[in-house]
């Protein structure tokens, strides 16, 4: 489980669920972690989890930038995409569909939207 809002601002914790020991733990996270944020979506592909966009506390529109965890080793990178992307996404879902991952937009921070995106999770 990563990030949210507890009505006073944004968090970037990872927190981990041992389904075996039905214990939390927070994990010795390496990388570049993502800022604070709630209304993200986070998608499991391939042991990775994709943190995309979501709500950052501050400024006109949401994020649009996309974090990768790799769970293996639980490591963050900030991933680079290529193409257009989707631009800012707040309230948005994400599901994967044959190694792409569609995103279909809620909304930018600024407006409600109506439009699908897909990522190749691969090539990014």
């Amino acid at each position: 489980m990563f990030g949210g809002y507890d009505g006073k601002k944004n968090h970037n914790t990872l927190h981990i669920f041992n389904i075996e020991k039905c214990e939390w733990s927070k994990g010795n996270i390496t990388g570049k972690e993502p800022d604070g944020r709630n209304g993200h979506t986070a998608t499991l592909v391939n042991n990775k989890m994709f943190v995309i966009g979501g709500w950052l506390g501050s400024g006109t529109y949401a994020s649009c930038d996309l974090y990768i965890l790799n769970l293996d080793t639980l490591e963050w990178i900030e991933a680079m995409t290529f193409g257009t992307g989707p631009g800012p996404c707040n309230m948005h879902s994400a599901d994967v569909v044959n190694n792409l991952i569609y995103i279909f937009r809620g909304g930018d921070g600024k407006d409600y939207l109506n439009d699908l995106h897909a990522l190749h999770i691969e090539s990014l």
